[in-house]
């Protein structure tokens, strides 16, 4: 058998191992960049002296995992665009992790704390915020998630901790619903009011803030919603109330009277709840001149008096109540049920009012030419909300020294006295001239369809302007330490250069496993144990695989016979007959060494060579020299040696097949004796 050489194995089978690794090695990158990961992280810090006790700016409880709530996530989700892509919520916030940042001071600090047996308590202000993407994502993915994710943040934590006071366009489409022209126009006032109020805090918060989007600044989206509502809501005001305009009279003179009403029952609720809260304060009161305490400050706490136990008729408790309540409390309570009380008795003057200028007779449905702004109808209400009752009527209706219906009876008289004509109609007594009226409705639709434009378009910029104003706000409370940066979650050249290595080095040990097996193999199996040479079963391998094949010139197949090996066998032994053979095998390797020849042991001391890429010639001087080894052997040198050489050439025999070619080489042996007496005699 071969010997063991570690180097033959992996040179004859290097290119393989060679391929094998690079195909190995591309799949093991390929699998590793699909598993890559990379992590963006950023440092952010909550500033203010709430963020040290833990809470936000309103003093509730901080909680930092609304940093990846699903209003964030589906936020940054409709902002990128992601949903395309196929990332949904719960993947988002599975990929976001937030971790505390606690300095050095502050464990030292714990540590001593806790060694001293006293209680510890922190609040983190700092935290690592981050971001893993996988599959197909890329480093500007994760950037590009993360940083979304902190901007909706700071914007969603000013909106909802700081920024707390809202700008919301509720006026969309209002002139499309079965809203009255007068309806429509208080709805605007008020909407238009809430938004000046929300104007006026954020200024005082931000005073310096001016978008960049919209280089406007609250101050100056203010001015112009002052403006309109000075100019344009007034001015729609006086003329809807100048001419009476309605889309009907009936309904919205029903509608104004149940306002009336349901302010009345408001009213009268309010001032029993006035009444309690009072009674509670006197109580107070009393129980302060009882203890002699006269020291009464706002966290002095009232006992026993609001929010008695619930006793059955037995004595027993059947529910505590809550027992205790400060003074502040009681008078804040009293304040705003007076401002409801208030607000009611307002808003019933108000409705009064439009109550008279919607009944009342101008004149023109006795003839009588449309009267000028102002001359019958009185003002218009201001923009601030402010009314100005149209007579005397008026104010004692709203006062109540006079009935709704008594005032409404005044205002439905004809100027000449009488009754009018418009006081059964469904008409206002403007409408009665047709052609004025229809002129002026389709004036007031275009002002209020061109105002609700006007105003849709300030709303679209001060959202944006609002939006820029939550970040700056966010960002005032909320600092980011340090800039989004991102690294892979593994070196994928250092574990694909690692994996090249192993697979080499797999890849060697297997091709000398399976080398050191063929080698076994083919000794066993297709090797002579005898001389080494390939034996009867690999050469008819060979023959059946050279069926198929055509020979090219250049082939040529030589065989060497021992002729007399049985008389050797007899005469010198076996073991000197094998000998013989064993030197005839050797002979033959070392003639044809460097030609590559395959040579084989077919049994009975006959041994055959095909050479390819040589001649016959070249082959002669192989077997003269083989031949003048022999007679120069250093055993049996009394015996005789007859032996046969045949030699076949593909072109030259015309043998283009391998069987062919052999069976030429046979057909061709001729007889060689081989004796050393004889050349020492001679």
């Amino acid at each position: 058998m071969k010997e063991f050489q570690i180097s033959r194995y992996v040179k004859k089978w290097l290119p393989l191992i060679l391929a094998v690794c690079v195909l190995l090695t591309g799949a093991v990158y390929m699998f590793l960049a699909s598993s890559q990961t990379y992590i963006a992280s950023a440092v952010i810090r909550y500033e203010g002296e709430n963020a040290a006790r833990g809470q936000t700016p309103t003093g509730e409880k901080l909680n930092v995992e609304e940093i990846k709530s699903s209003a964030v996530v589906s936020k940054v989700i409709s902002n990128l665009g992601l949903a395309q892509a196929g990332y949904s919520v719960d993947s988002i916030i599975s990929g976001i992790t937030i971790t505390e940042v606690v300095d050095e001071d502050e464990q030292m600090r714990k540590e001593a704390l806790l060694d001293e047996g006293q209680e510890y308590e922190y609040e983190p202000v700092t935290y690592i915020v981050s971001f893993t993407a996988g599959g197909k994502a890329n480093e500007f993915f994760a950037r590009e998630v993360l940083d979304e994710v902190l901007d909706v943040y700071f914007a969603t934590y000013s909106e909802t901790y700081v920024n707390n006071g809202y700008t919301v366009n509720s006026l969309r489409d209002l002139n499309q619903g079965n809203y009255d022209y007068i309806e429509m126009m208080e709805l605007i006032d008020s909407n238009v009011d809430s938004t000046l109020e929300a104007f006026v805090r954020r200024t005082a918060n931000g005073p310096n803030f001016r978008a960049a989007s919209t280089g406007m600044t609250f101050s100056d989206l203010a001015d112009r919603f002052y403006y309109l509502q000075s100019v344009d809501i007034s001015r729609l005001f006086s003329k809807i109330l100048q001419y009476q305009v309605t889309k009907d009279k009936e309904l919205l003179i029903a509608k104004y009277r149940e306002r009336i009403n349901n302010n009345q029952i408001n009213g009268s609720a309010e001032e029993e709840k006035i009444a309690d809260v009072l009674a509670l304060i006197d109580a107070y009161v009393a129980k302060m001149r009882e203890s002699g305490n006269t020291n009464i400050t706002y966290e002095y706490i009232l006992d026993d008096v609001y929010g008695r136990d619930l006793i059955d008729k037995y004595g027993n408790v059947v529910g505590e109540g809550a027992q205790t309540v400060t003074y502040d409390k009681l008078i804040y309570s009293w304040r705003d049920h007076r401002q409801t009380e208030e607000y009611a008795v307002i808003d019933s003057a108000y409705c009064t009012y439009i109550l008279n200028v919607f009944g009342r007779c101008l004149g023109v449905c006795q003839g009588l030419p449309m009267p000028s702004i102002g001359a019958e109808t009185g003002a218009a209400p201001a923009a601030s909300g402010e009314t100005a009752p149209a007579d005397p009527a008026s104010d004692q209706a709203a006062s109540g020294e006079v009935s709704t219906a008594e005032a409404a009876a005044a205002e439905t008289a004809a100027p000449g006295g009488g009754e009018a004509l418009c006081a059964s109609s469904e008409k206002t007594c403007a409408a009665f001239d047709e052609t004025t009226y229809a002129q002026v409705v389709s004036e007031i639709e275009t002002g209020i369809d061109s105002l609700l434009a006007e105003l849709e378009e300030l709303y679209r910029i001060t959202d944006a302007t609002n939006a820029e104003y939550n970040e700056y706000m966010g960002a005032s409370y909320i600092s980011t330490l340090s800039s989004v940066s991102v690294e892979e979650g593994m070196n994928v050249a250092l574990y694909t250069a690692i994996a090249a290595v192993f697979l080499l080095v797999i890849c060697s040990c297997c091709a000398i496993l399976l080398g050191r097996l063929n080698d076994i193999i083919q000794y066993v199996f297709y090797t002579d144990s005898l001389t080494g040479l390939n034996n009867r079963n690999a050469f008819d391998t060979y023959l059946k695989n050279s069926d198929k094949r055509v020979l090219d010139d250049g082939v040529v197949c030589a065989a060497v016979t021992i002729a007399n090996q049985p008389v050797i066998n007899r005469q010198f032994g076996r073991e000197e007959g094998d000998r013989l053979i064993r030197f005839f095998a050797q002979t033959l390797g070392e003639s044809m060494a460097k030609t590559g020849a395959y040579l084989v042991y077919n049994g009975k001391a006959q041994f055959i060579a095909v050479l390819e890429g040589t001649d016959r010639t070249a082959v002669e001087h192989m077997l003269q020299r083989f031949r003048f080894v022999l007679d120069r052997r250093d055993f049996l040198k009394d015996a005789e040696i007859l032996y046969e050489v045949g030699i076949a050439e593909s072109g030259g025999d015309g043998a283009r097949k391998m069987r062919a070619l052999l069976s030429k080489t046979m057909s061709s042996l001729k007889e060689y004796k081989s004796s050393t007496i004889q050349k020492t005699a001679g």
